[in-house]
């Protein structure tokens, strides 16, 4: 089995932000034809055409828009009332509240590997998680740790003296950086 030299990536948390999104993507989504019509200039009570940001087009995009008073008003008496409806939110937000708590447990454990095949004495060495091995990365603290080199990396500038460099809209063309091992000279990502 070969060894992965590479650490092992992070799960993001569950944001609150996502779930206030999806109730007001829900809520597109119900009024889409309508928000299509208001877009076009078409009053979608009475189909006539009216002038986009003028007030009628504007009072009706008060009506539309997710975030007001009345979208909520409508929300809470859909789910049973206000005791009702908080009592959604609180769940919802306890569901949350545990998956962040699994994804931090697990990231936790993910930092204590990483930490571990950091500490890695050789490259030949590994850390077994989940039937994958894993070993030292290429670059371990600005180290060369490559077939256990242990060389300090360089960061050099290269600039381009040539005389058929053009100049792109005004702007100089610039070098680039690389970055070498001292000992071994092998270039690194």
């Amino acid at each position: 089995m070969k060894i992965l030299h590479q650490l092992i990536d992070y799960k993001p948390n569950v944001h609150y932000h996502e779930f206030i999104n999806t109730i007001a993507y829900e809520y597109f989504l119900e009024h889409k034809k309508q928000y299509d019509l208001l877009q076009n200039g078409i009053n979608y009570k009475t189909r006539r055409k009216i002038i986009i940001y003028g007030t009628t087009w504007n009072k009706i995009k008060y009506e539309l828009a997710p975030f007001n008073v009345e979208y909520y008003e409508r929300e809470i008496n859909k789910r049973g009332g206000l005791s009702k409806y908080k009592q959604w939110v609180i769940e919802h937000i306890k569901e949350i509240d545990d998956q962040n708590k699994i994804i931090n447990e697990h990231n936790y454990k993910i930092k204590m590997i990483n930490n571990k095949i950091n500490k890695l004495a050789k490259w030949s060495d590994y850390i077994l998680y989940e039937s994958i091995k894993y070993g030292l990365p290429d670059i371990v603290n600005n180290i060369h740790r490559k077939h256990d080199c242990l060389g300090n990396i360089i960061k050099t500038y290269n600039s381009c003296s040539c005389n058929t460099c053009e100049y792109w809209l005004g702007s100089i063309h610039e070098g680039y950086y690389t970055y070498s091992c001292f000992n071994c000279g092998e270039l690194c990502k």
